[in-house]
C-alpha cells in the first residue's frame, strides 16, 4: 500500500536522541525549550519571533489563545467550519459564540467578503487556518480586521516553513500556532505544537496560563517575590523528549519542504490535462510548504468511487474535514439550519493524494498513471 503520510524521521535525528538520553535522560526542560527557541529563531522565517512557546500540541496553543483574550458568553469568534475541530473547541470551551463563515472555493480558506458580512458589534475575533498552508487572500484579512479593530488569530497548523515575503504564517495575528503532530511535515515525536505571541499585551497571560496558571516565570526571573496561582492554567509545556526529537529535526526542514513541494508541483503538472478537461480541479497557485494536494471531483459519487479504485490498486487517499456546522456537536449548539454551500460542496468531492518524503518518484507515477487511467473510463 502507498501510504497517504508518513512521519519525517532518520537513523541520525535517533541516534542523537539516543546519545542525550543516555548522557542525561532527565534534561532540564527549561534550559531545553530556550535551546529550541534559539534554534528556531535561525529559520529563515522565524527570524522575527517575538515569543515562542512550544507546548504538547497546536490543540492547547489554541486553548491557550482563546483564555488569554478573556472572552466573555456574548463575544462572536469568526471561523470556517471547514477546520479541524480543535480551532472551535479552543473557543466554545470559554463560553464565547462561534460564527462560522463559508469559505471562498480556490484557496479553501475563509471567503473575506463574507467574513466582513459575518463581523457584529460582538465580533471579537477572526481565527483564519491557511488551507494547506496556503492563503492568497490572508492580507485582505488583515486589512479587515485592522479597519474594524478586531483580533486577528492565526490557525497556522498546516504552515510549518511556510509564510508570506519572509515572514511564516503565525506571525501576521496577535497569536497564532503551528502543529508538530506526526501528520504535519515535521513533527516533535508523535504531537506537539508552537505557540507565537505576537502582541505584547498578551504573552504575560500566555506564560501564567501554560504554567499552571502560576507566576512561575516572573518569579524565576525574580519579577515577584512569591510563587502564586494567578489564574486558570494547565501544564502544556512539551516535554523534553517532544523538545529533543524537534530540535534534532530542525536542521532536516529545507529539505524535506523542497522534497515535498517536488512532488507538489509533479501532481500538478500531471494533472493539468484532466483540469483542462474540466473531470477535476486540484490545488493551484503555489505549493506553500508542500503539506496537501488535493483534488476536486465534480461530485461526491465520482469522488467515492475514485477513491475505492485507488483503494483497490493499493494507493490510499484521503478525505478531509467534516464540517463542523453539520456535525452532531454543531446541532447541539445550534447551527442545524446553517448553509454554507462551498463548505459543504468542498468537503464532499475533496481527495487528498500521498505526499511525503518517503514517497518515491516511482511510487508517484504510479498514483498519477492510476489516476489517469481510472479518468479514462467511464466514471
Amino acid at each position: 500500500m502507498i501510504e497517504y503520510h508518513k512521519p519525517y524521521w532518520n537513523q541520525k535525528i535517533m541516534k542523537n536522541i539516543g546519545d542525550q538520553l543516555n548522557g542525561n535522560p532527565y534534561e532540564n526542560p527549561y534550559e531545553l525549550h530556550e535551546t529550541l527557541v534559539e534554534a528556531f529563531k535561525k529559520l529563515p522565517l522565524y527570524q522575527s519571533v517575538k515569543h515562542v512557546h512550544f507546548l504538547n500540541s497546536a490543540t492547547s496553543a489554541l486553548e491557550v489563545m482563546a483564555l488569554a483574550l478573556k472572552l466573555k458568553p456574548e463575544d462572536e469568534i469568526i471561523l470556517p467550519a471547514f477546520t479541524h475541530v480543535s480551532t472551535a473547541n479552543a473557543f466554545v470551551r470559554t463560553g464565547a459564540k462561534l460564527k462560522f463563515v463559508d469559505i471562498e472555493p480556490q484557496s479553501l480558506n475563509l471567503d473575506v467578503r463574507k467574513v466582513e458580512a459575518a463581523i457584529t458589534d460582538q465580533t471579537r475575533a477572526i481565527i483564519p487556518i491557511h488551507y494547506a498552508s496556503i492563503n492568497p487572500e490572508f492580507k485582505a484579512l488583515i486589512d479587515l480586521s485592522k479597519v474594524y479593530g478586531i483580533t486577528l488569530l492565526e490557525d497556522a497548523s498546516h504552515c510549518m516553513n511556510s509564510g508570506h515575503q519572509n515572514k511564516g504564517y503565525g506571525l501576521y495575528g496577535a497569536m497564532g500556532c503551528l502543529s508538530f503532530h506526526q501528520t504535519k511535515n515535521i513533527t516533535s515525536g508523535g504531537h506537539g505544537g508552537c505557540l507565537f505571541v505576537n502582541d505584547e499585551r498578551f504573552n504575560e497571560d500566555c506564560l501564567e496560563i501554560i504554567n499552571h496558571g502560576t507566576n512561575r516565570v516572573a518569579f524565576s526571573e525574580g519579577k515577584v517575590k512569591n510563587y502564586q496561582w494567578q489564574q486558570v492554567g494547565s501544564e502544556l509545556m512539551m516535554s523534553p523528549y517532544q523538545m529533543r526529537f524537534l530540535l534534532e529535526t530542525l536542521p532536516y526542514v529545507d529539505a524535506i519542504t523542497e522534497r515535498r513541494k517536488t512532488i507538489w508541483k509533479r501532481y500538478q503538472e500531471a494533472l493539468a490535462p484532466l483540469v483542462k478537461a474540466e473531470r477535476l480541479k486540484c490545488s493551484t497557485g503555489e505549493s506553500g510548504n508542500g503539506h496537501i494536494f488535493y483534488i476536486l471531483l465534480n461530485t461526491e459519487a465520482e469522488k467515492n468511487r475514485v477513491m475505492e479504485k485507488l483503494r483497490i490498486n493499493g494507493i490510499q487517499a484521503m478525505t478531509h474535514y467534516e464540517p463542523l456546522h453539520k456535525s452532531p456537536m454543531g446541532n447541539k449548539l445550534g447551527f442545524q439550519r446553517s448553509k454554507l454551500e462551498i463548505t459543504e460542496s468542498v468537503a464532499g468531492r475533496l481527495l487528498r493524494l500521498p505526499i511525503h518524503t518517503e514517497l518515491s518518484d516511482a511510487d508517484q507515477m504510479r498514483i498519477i498513471e492510476h489516476l489517469l487511467d481510472i479518468f479514462t473510463e467511464v466514471l
